[in-house]
């Protein structure tokens, strides 16, 4: 797709082309400035870079979603972002009574108010959306304590802060991977607080200078033990 949209864009019919072109693997937005029939004159000429390979455009003057936003050309030219959401989205968030680790259950309510915190830009609309999440985690059993606390850290971060790319440096870590059932579930803070022993050996400490992190397989589900992927002939 690399390749593609850089011969689209260098052989644009009469140089026109959008003065924005964003790509995420094969969906694209664009801003276009020119007229209605350059627009299609140039749609035209983008299915005609690749004998296999072919595009479908949607376009308005308004308003336009993009995977999970809706962008608004608001009255003074500028843009907002809000969530968007296909008509057939049934909103299917992980049961709170799910065999899933208490922290895949915070960390997966916490990384939703978080998208919700970095597409959405107005802070009425925000709010609004918020609520919608939190009935819903409500009826998929999660507490309303629980939901309060990640929605306040959430709430207290700032979202041009969170649009910002941070560098972080690299870090190896060793996984400690174990099958996740209620017997491990405490592993982690047991290997975590008798880490010293590690420590304490001269030949050890140079083997695993960094504290593992700890990480879960799925166990087998009853699909698993019922459903076999090889067939017979």
């Amino acid at each position: 797709m690399d390749h593609i949209e850089r011969q689209i864009l260098h052989s644009a019919p009469d140089n026109k082309k959008p003065i924005l072109w964003l790509r995420f693997i094969d969906d694209i937005f664009t801003i276009w400035t020119y007229s209605h029939d350059c627009l299609h004159q140039f749609f035209e000429h983008m299915n005609t870079i690749h004998p296999t390979i072919k595009f479908e455009m949607s376009q308005s003057k308004d308003r336009i979603p993009f995977l999970d936003t809706l962008v608004i050309l608001n009255n003074n030219g500028g843009f907002q972002t809000t969530l968007y959401k296909k008509p057939t989205d049934v909103s299917p968030l992980l049961h709170a009574l799910s065999f899933h680790p208490n922290s895949s259950k915070k960390g997966f309510i916490y990384s939703q108010a978080l998208r919700y915190r970095r597409i959405i830009s107005d802070d009425d609309d925000f709010a609004h959306h918020l609520e919608y999440l939190q009935a819903i985690l409500i009826k998929r059993g999660y507490n309303i304590g629980l939901i309060s606390e990640i929605f306040a850290k959430v709430r207290s971060l700032s979202r041009n802060n969170l649009l910002q790319y941070h560098h972080h440096s690299p870090t190896v870590k060793l996984p400690f991977v174990v099958p996740y059932n209620s017997n491990t579930s405490q592993i982690g803070k047991t290997l975590h607080s008798h880490w010293h022993f590690i420590q304490e050996d001269d030949e050890l400490q140079d083997l695993f200078s960094i504290k593992p992190v700890v990480a879960f397989q799925r166990s087998k589900n009853i699909k698993d033990i019922l459903v076999h992927s090889n067939m017979a002939d």
